[in-house]
């Protein structure tokens, strides 16, 4: 590579940008802006065009897209989702749990238009939620073999130059996921450990399946692992499939067993029993001798964990995105991490979707009292909950008390 800086071993983790507008897209736009949501001059675009929009049309039907028009319904404006896909959450839901979060969306006000190859509806305000590309400009001017990413093997290192890694959105691995924060730092992690020496036979594999989880007021989806299948392919067990389908309740749960083990796992309008489905993937602990109980909040399965000194569980991940338990906080409190901030630089904690920000604040007692009061001006509410209620979206801000709850705690 033309560089003036030797180097043994270059990781590129340059990431990725949206998908370019077509000229399709931007010809159905017409003179309307179409706002992005990957950065946070993106999210100030497009607060500063909420004052003048009731209406909005958020293009894609992914997390994020989904998670943007929710946000949009709580402030108030007309939603209409428009995937092209045959269903919402496409790759990740089967038919019933798409259809399920579909009829949860109505419910909530946003409507939804599936296989749609339509221009794009009238709205005041157009939000494009169509996917990432990677960038590999870089990877192409060195020559590196490029294919929806830069081509690497399972040890991230790219499959023309022994030199060189690449790790995140910028990667495509041979087995692995591109797009989401926990593939990005399980990534990290084991292009770390062998950079410092570990032998490759001892660094654990890259993960096939990420937990995803979408979390918005009205709205709870889990996804992990593996995903039921009627059939094995030849040789293989597909495993012991539960499911649980019911539509009226806007609940949908699919569990595989295999081994007395969780690997897989789909869970809609179950945030009691997501929870607990993470942790027993996530650790791979036996599962109940009947499997259903996994699906029931308040089984003695709840009960197999050891309990903190605050009353929780204490290997149960308190921020989810990164894999960081209660005992992982303390650690680092324990070591000098004196405030939030701090916490989440020693251990990521609070850095993947934000949703663990009041978890981490209480997980130790130790840890003193910190809370994150909800900005008014900021915060997003759903109509259909009281004005106490803080939306998920809402920008935190971190302050110190000792005297008193905040109402929005109560």
């Amino acid at each position: 590579m033309a560089s003036g800086i030797p180097y043994d071993t270059l990781v590129l983790a340059t990431g990725a940008v949206p998908e370019p507008i077509d000229a399709s897209l931007r010809a159905a736009a017409g003179e309307r802006a179409v706002h992005r949501l990957h950065t946070l001059d993106d999210l100030r675009g497009l607060l500063a065009a909420l004052p003048e929009s009731r209406t909005a049309a958020v293009l894609g039907a992914g997390p994020l897209g989904i998670g943007g028009a929710c946000a949009l319904r709580m402030r108030g404006l007309a939603v209409t989702l428009v995937e092209r896909e045959a269903s919402v959450l496409p790759g990740l839901l089967d038919g019933e749990s798409a259809r399920v979060v579909q009829a949860t969306l109505d419910d909530l006000g946003v409507c939804v238009h599936t296989s749609s190859a339509s221009p794009i509806p009238e709205a005041d305000l157009v939000v494009a939620c169509t996917g990432i590309t990677p960038r590999v400009g870089l990877a192409l001017e060195a020559g590196l073999p490029v294919d929806g990413g830069i081509l690497v093997n399972d040890y991230l290192i790219s499959i023309a130059d022994p030199r060189i890694a690449a790790i995140g959105d910028c990667a495509r691995p041979e087995s692995g996921v591109q797009g989401l924060v926990e593939p990005g730092w399980d990534q990290a992690r084991r292009l770390a450990q062998l950079l410092a020496g570990m032998p490759a036979d001892e660094v654990p594999a890259l993960k096939a399946r990420h937990i995803v989880r979408l979390h918005t007021p009205g709205l709870d989806v889990a996804v992990m692992g593996e995903r039921p299948r009627a059939d094995g392919s030849p040789g293989s067990d597909p495993g012991r499939v539960i499911s649980l389908l019911d539509p009226q309740a806007r609940r949908a749960l699919r569990l595989v067993v295999r081994l007395g083990r969780l690997v897989g796992a789909t869970a809609v309008g179950a945030p009691g029993a997501a929870p607990d489905l993470i942790v027993a993937h996530r650790n791979q602990t036996p599962v109940p001798a009947d499997p259903a109980q996994l699906v029931i909040k308040g089984t003695p399965f709840r009960q197999t964990f050891p309990e903190s000194s605050s009353g929780g569980p204490f290997v149960a991940p308190v921020c989810r995105c990164n894999s960081v338990s209660a005992a992982a906080i303390t650690e680092a409190f324990e070591a000098g991490a004196r405030d939030v901030g701090a916490i989440a630089t020693a251990t990521r904690a609070t850095t993947g979707c934000g949703a663990a920000r009041r978890k981490c604040a209480r997980c130790s007692t130790r840890c003193g009292p910190l809370r994150w009061p909800p900005e008014p001006e900021s915060a997003l509410y759903h109509p259909r909950y009281t004005s106490r209620t803080p939306a998920k979206h809402a920008l935190p801000r971190l302050l110190p008390i000792d005297q008193e709850e905040f109402p929005h705690d109560r």
